[in-house]
């Protein structure tokens, strides 16, 4: 799953689950990519980017520039 700022999915974490849930934001039709915005789940990204929803530099959810 790839990066976007208005993705059509969320990871949802559940307290003693390991592995957090993927769930559908909005519909998502055949062929269509499914991303998430990861600076919801990462706290630090290793290699950050700038986004192309918008250029912002995308660098994990407790760092921000």
């Amino acid at each position: 799953m790839n990066h976007h700022c208005d993705p059509n999915t969320k990871i949802l974490v559940i307290e003693d689950i390991e592995e957090g849930i993927v769930v559908a934001k909005k519909d998502i039709h055949k062929g269509e990519e499914i991303t998430f915005d990861y600076e919801t789940t990462e706290p630090r990204l290793s290699h950050p980017f700038h986004c192309a929803c918008h250029g912002r530099l995308i660098i994990g959810k407790n760092y921000h520039a």
